[in-house]
C-alpha cells in the first residue's frame, strides 16, 4: 500500500520545481503513515525491520539523490 501511495505521489517526487524538504515532508506525512499502520500489533522481525528500511532509503535516495558516503556511494 505504501508502494501505491508513492506512485500516487511520483509526479511531484519527480518534480524539479518542489524542494527537497517539501518532498521530505510529503513522504513524512503521506507516505510513512500508510507503510507503519497497525504497526503496535506488529512483531517486527529483523527481516521486516530490514525491508522497512530499504524502502525508506529508496524513497530518500529518489528525493536527495545518492550521497557518498565514506568514499562509498
Amino acid at each position: 500500500m505504501a508502494n501505491r501511495a508513492y506512485c500516487g505521489l511520483q509526479n511531484l517526487m519527480k518534480s524539479r520545481i518542489i524542494s527537497g524538504n517539501t518532498k521530505t515532508v510529503l513522504y513524512k506525512t503521506l507516505i510513512r503513515p500508510v507503510l507503519t499502520y497497525v504497526a503496535e500489533t506488529w512483531v517486527l522481525s529483523k527481516q521486516d525491520k530490514y525491508f522497512l528500511s530499504i524502502f525508506e532509503h529508496k524513497i530518500l535516495w529518489r528525493i536527495y539523490g545518492p550521497v557518498m558516503d565514506g568514499g562509498r556511494w
